[in-house]
């Protein structure tokens, strides 16, 4: 039987890829459509060496090595590597500018190289591309506008035989992965799983923004920018694409949705802050040209970046007394980077046993078993 994965997230995609790769197939369940919170609308920076101790330093370095080999791999327009520049917004326009980014109008900032070895990628191209892979190998189902509500426990209480959807179907598997993202603390709401599992996560709106038809592929010297704190609140990150598009986040204001929130919205739902969009188009055209001022941006939009109380991610099983229910969610900021690392993790743990090249012990779901409700 195929494992029924609950979400499609790049989560739920790199965890499907990697298990076609091992010859197991696995159906994905999505509510809505594929990369429709975070995994379409995030920035999709990397950075390999932004973690120098702890335990997700191996999620960066894995991370980062395994995009950049599957991007080349499978000829990702999206994938290149980009420097980082730390950027200084002037006050004013009478400060002279050190010329780190020329596409930078003169007198707006004041930039320095902050790491030369960082890259980026369109997640929602990453997370097609995982899905397709998969599909091409005849290991993948993908069922849309299909929610799942809840799943069907054995008898004796030992495992999960499959989810049930909100048409009352229930989809058949052998093992069960919940990569919902942010949505994950529904399934402590679930009739199978009330009193068995806990899951506290919750969801840190982030609202973006997304400039086309720019002049950005002319520019010889495109780099990813980290801004400062600027007058209208906002605290930049700038990634220009190589298709021409700038993406922009760091507007400010992001609310953080708890589980009671979360539980009644869909992804469709998340809607950015609009004044919070307005300061943002406005800091952003203070500093490039490149940008028409008064059209504004062509997207505004919101995600939710799933985080739990300790802010580590959640991979392997939920349940000491479930053997085959598992979960891989709550990446927060780094949800893109350690989205590869995590699936084929999560596919090694159950075609192997546990995984060959990173170690599961910080991030066991079951940490959260003894927090009050």
């Amino acid at each position: 039987m195929p494992v029924v994965i609950v979400g499609g997230g790049i989560m739920a995609a790199s965890t499907a890829y990697y298990l076609a790769t091992l010859g197991k197939s696995s159906i994905i369940i999505e509510r809505e459509t594929v990369g429709c919170s975070a995994s379409g609308k995030a920035g999709g920076f990397l950075a390999r060496g932004w973690c120098s101790s702890g335990p997700t330093r191996q999620l960066h370095y894995r991370g980062f090595d395994l995009i950049r080999q599957y991007a080349q791999q499978h000829h990702l327009e999206s994938y290149r590597d980009l420097p980082t520049a730390q950027t200084e917004i002037h006050r004013s326009k009478r400060r002279k500018s050190d010329g780190q980014c020329s596409w930078l109008d003169k007198g707006t900032t004041q930039s320095s190289l902050m790491d030369s070895e960082t890259a980026q990628i369109t997640p929602l191209e990453l997370t097609e591309s995982l899905i397709a892979e998969a599909t091409n190998l005849g290991m993948l189902e993908l069922r849309t506008d299909a929610k799942a509500v809840d799943v069907v426990v054995e008898e004796e209480g030992k495992a999960v035989t499959g989810v049930v959807l909100d048409d009352g179907c229930v989809v058949h598997g052998s093992e069960v992965i919940l990569a919902m993202g942010a949505w994950s603390c529904e399934v402590e709401a679930w009739s199978a799983l009330q009193g068995k599992v806990r899951m506290p996560m919750s969801g840190i709106k982030s609202s973006s923004l997304v400039y086309r038809d720019t002049r950005m592929p002319a520019v010889p010297d495109p780099h990813a920018l980290f801004c400062s704190d600027d007058a209208n609140g906002c605290h930049l990150e700038v990634y220009p694409r190589p298709d021409g598009d700038i993406y922009i986040c760091g507007l400010g204001g992001s609310p953080q949705l708890r589980p009671e929130d979360l539980r009644s919205l869909n992804p469709s739902d998340v809607q950015p802050e609009l004044s919070r969009a307005a300061a943002g188009h406005k800091s952003l055209s203070t500093m490039t040209s490149l940008i028409d001022s008064g059209k504004g941006p062509d997207i505004k939009q919101a995600c939710l970046r799933p985080i739990l109380p300790d802010a580590l991610p959640a991979i392997g099983r939920l349940s000491d007394s479930i053997n085959n229910l598992y979960i891989v969610a709550g990446h927060n900021c780094w949800g893109i980077l350690w989205s590869l690392v995590s699936g084929e993790a999560m596919a090694e743990l159950l075609v192997h046993g546990r995984p060959k090249h990173i170690s599961l012990t910080n991030f066991e779901p079951t940490r959260f078993t003894t927090l009050p409700s």
